[in-house]
């Protein structure tokens, strides 16, 4: 595109002294120099905007990366996740056997304290 405009520019100069009437200065004043300022100006935005596209990939680069990391992380703490899972359910029932067998050893406490009365009063 850039090379069109230089190729318009450049005939544009080379007739100049040939083409130099009325009609060749009211269409260079709307069409053609317009045209060159405005070529100047799409140039400078498609290089900017190249710039930005160029940014944008590499953005979009790391978000991927970031991506895979943040799904690696994940698996991690999922696995983690399951085995405190397990855990907890190991606990809870280590939980239930002690409250069992702690309301069993109460439950013979009377039972004991009579036997120890017994042998104290048997002992005198």
């Amino acid at each position: 595109m850039a090379q069109r405009s230089r190729t318009l520019q450049a005939l544009r100069k080379d007739i100049h002294h040939v083409w130099d009437d009325e009609a060749a200065r009211e269409i260079n004043s709307r069409y053609l120099n317009p045209h060159e300022t405005d070529s100047d100006r799409m140039a400078i935005g498609l290089r900017e905007q190249n710039g930005h596209l160029k940014t944008a990939e590499q953005h979009l680069e790391l978000a991927n990366s970031l991506e895979l990391q943040i799904d690696e992380c994940a698996a991690v703490v999922e696995e983690k996740l399951r085995f405190a899972e397990q855990d907890m359910d190991g606990s809870y029932s280590n939980y239930d056997q002690y409250v069992h067998y702690n309301a069993e050893a109460r439950s013979k406490f009377p039972v004991v304290q009579q036997l120890i009365g017994r042998a104290n009063s048997a002992c005198q």
